[in-house]
């Protein structure tokens, strides 16, 4: 979950945000960028559905496939998992 707050100083705004960082692969974080549940991953994830593999990483589609299951149903993507991410982001 990320933690946004803006301190004013002057004609300065400092963002102090913190990110928890996933390990690549982690369910959720299907553009492989260590953040889990973010607007890419949904649209990476309704890509797949629409082209196929094609839009998967070389070489890192099976890791692509598993992080996709945000469902947790145990079915890598599917149209449910689109569902779950974007009511995860929203």
């Amino acid at each position: 979950m990320k933690a946004l707050r803006t301190l004013a100083a002057g004609a300065v705004f400092v963002f102090l945000t913190t990110i928890s960082h996933a390990v690549p692969g982690q369910r959720g974080d299907i553009n492989l960028n260590d953040l889990q549940y973010e607007i890419g991953d949904a649209v990476l994830l309704s890509n797949f559905l629409i082209y196929g593999p094609a839009v998967w990483t070389p070489g890192m589609e099976a890791i692509q496939t598993q992080a996709a299951d945000v469902d947790c149903d145990g079915i890598g993507a599917t149209s449910a998992g689109v569902r779950a991410e974007w009511t995860e982001w929203t």
